[in-house]
């Protein structure tokens, strides 16, 4: 993860703190403002990863957006689910984190 960040600029203020990304044991969860910057982010994680023979799960990967927003975000050409709520571990990590 560090290395797929390593040059890239964004960030979004939550709770009063700077963040690109959540992780939580094989969990990431990429924190952008706007849709081409997901994408940047997504390949080079998707890039880095395959350098280490790392594969994303694309089954298991979702894109995040609020109701209204429609975002198309792509993993070796393949378009990720988009969902508008996190499942509830997640929920329940990301809460702990800002405690």
């Amino acid at each position: 993860m560090r290395e797929a960040l390593d040059g890239f600029i964004g960030s979004i203020r939550i709770g009063g703190r700077m963040l690109s990304n959540l992780r939580f044991a094989d969990d990431i969860i990429l924190i952008r403002s706007s849709t081409a910057e997901l994408q940047d982010l997504v390949s080079r994680v998707d890039l880095i990863g395959r350098k280490y023979n790392m594969m994303i799960n694309i089954a298991k990967t979702k894109v995040m957006t609020p109701k209204d927003k429609n975002c198309t975000i792509k993993i070796q050409n393949i378009m990720l689910e988009q969902i508008n709520r996190l499942p509830v571990p997640m929920v329940h990590h990301i809460r702990r984190h800002f405690e």
